[in-house]
């Protein structure tokens, strides 16, 4: 140490050297002592802590709330200064938290696991916000990987009776991806499950009461209660998503009344794909949701989507199990899109299987091309097993089923 090559170098008489000594001691046993300290932190406790660390300094944690519970991350302190004292990943919507001195951190690990920014297994802790800042962290990089193991509840709202906001707000995608490019988002068993007791359909913005319209269409956004995709996409490019499950739990919410032109047509869907390409799910379910297992579109006629689903499951919701409102390059293969409008909650028009249709976005012209259906299955849907109406070129189905007591395909296209 130091201390000792003073002393072999040095006779130690003089008392200047002698407090030189102890002082450098005293420093570097801090140093130890510091060292040990954060090596036995979780997260949480860093969130907290009011210790000092020089910038740089590199801290891997045990967990997040307590040692081994699966939320260890690799953290640095950024040299990020006089920030808001003991602020959680969810409170600042990223990769980021803050120490008890105000002191930034940023979690450096490559692959992200939601639990690194606080999401808790389980369907009893309601994990949105820190599913959100797991995606916040991921679309600051660019890109990268997410892991999600074992069961979630996710998706919330908030409530607030302002005559000139709505009383239900849904507080956004739990996995919201933009702008990437190279992601992976794997789950590793379990299920992504909607939380109970949440709302959706038309409530009175004033006083959260159920809001039954005359019939003829209502669309005032003031009284809307929706609750947002699980897993969303936007100008997003090579994407790989493996074994997504998801439960949109539509039975276990309270359903108000209707809004759109018919039945609830307000975003609660498993998948939903804006603008993104070259975009592969392997093994999906998505089932019981409000609107649709999957959607996908475009904005352009021409945008090629490279959207390739590997061995499928959409069943039980409430609108459709795939909604295919624009852009081209679909393929699917041995993937089930079943029984909707069959889930005993929510049952919208047009209930179909599959359905290519402009869903009113307001692009003139836009179709649907190059889709390829092998080996799928289209049966026991409340409406058309197909249903195509807009121009739709290039779609073909090879060994797929169509099996429905109702019109089977029904093609209303007039291109």
């Amino acid at each position: 140490s130091i201390p000792e090559l003073l002393n072999a170098a040095v006779p130690v008489t003089d008392p200047v050297i002698l407090e030189m000594q102890g002082i450098l001691a005293d420093a570097e046993a801090a140093a130890d002592t510091s060292e040990a300290f954060a090596d036995q932190l979780t997260t949480f406790d860093l969130i907290g802590s009011v210790a000092i660390f020089a910038p740089d300094t590199k801290i891997t944690t045990k967990g997040y709330l307590t040692s081994g519970d699966g939320g260890h991350g690799a953290w640095v302190q950024n040299g990020v200064t006089a920030q808001t004292p003991s602020q959680t990943p969810a409170q600042l919507v990223g990769g980021l938290l803050n120490d008890g001195n105000g002191n930034q951190w940023e979690l450096v690990s490559v692959v992200v696991d939601v639990r690194m920014l606080g999401a808790v297994q389980g369907f009893v802790t309601n994990s949105t916000l820190a599913f959100k800042a797991a995606s916040a962290c991921i679309n600051t990089r660019g890109g990268g990987k997410l892991v999600c193991v074992g069961d979630y509840a996710a998706h919330d709202q908030t409530i607030d009776n302002d005559p000139g906001t709505q009383y239900y707000t849904n507080v956004g995608y739990p996995l919201d991806f933009r702008g990437v490019s190279g992601l992976v988002v794997e789950f590793q068993g379990g299920t992504i499950k909607t939380a109970d007791g949440l709302h959706y359909g038309a409530f009175d913005p004033v006083t959260g009461a159920v809001h039954n319209a005359p019939a003829g269409g209502f669309t005032n956004a003031l009284y809307a209660a929706s609750l947002a995709s699980t897993l969303y996409l936007e100008d997003c490019n090579n994407v790989t998503v493996i074994n997504p499950v998801f439960d949109g739990n539509i039975a276990a919410q309270t359903i108000g009344g209707y809004w759109g032109d018919t039945g609830i047509q307000l975003d609660h869907s498993g998948i939903r794909m804006h603008a993104s390409k070259n975009v592969t799910i392997v093994s999906p379910q998505a089932s019981y949701y409000g609107l649709d297992g999957l959607y996908a579109t475009a904005f352009t006629d021409d945008f090629e989507m490279g959207i390739t689903v590997l061995d499928g499951d959409f069943q039980f919701n409430g609108r459709q199990g795939f909604s295919w409102t624009g852009g081209n390059g679909v393929t699917c293969i041995n993937t089930r899109f079943m029984n909707t409008g069959n889930n005993g909650a929510v049952s919208s028009l047009p209930r179909a299987g599959m359905d290519i249709e402009d869903n009113g976005l307001g692009v003139i012209g836009r179709g649907a091309k190059d889709g390829s259906f092998i080996g799928c299955t289209f049966a026991n849907n409340e409406g058309a097993e197909l249903l195509i109406l807009i121009k739709a070129d290039r779609i073909s189905f090879k060994d797929c089923v169509f099996a429905g007591a109702g019109r089977t395909v029904w093609n209303a296209s007039t291109v």
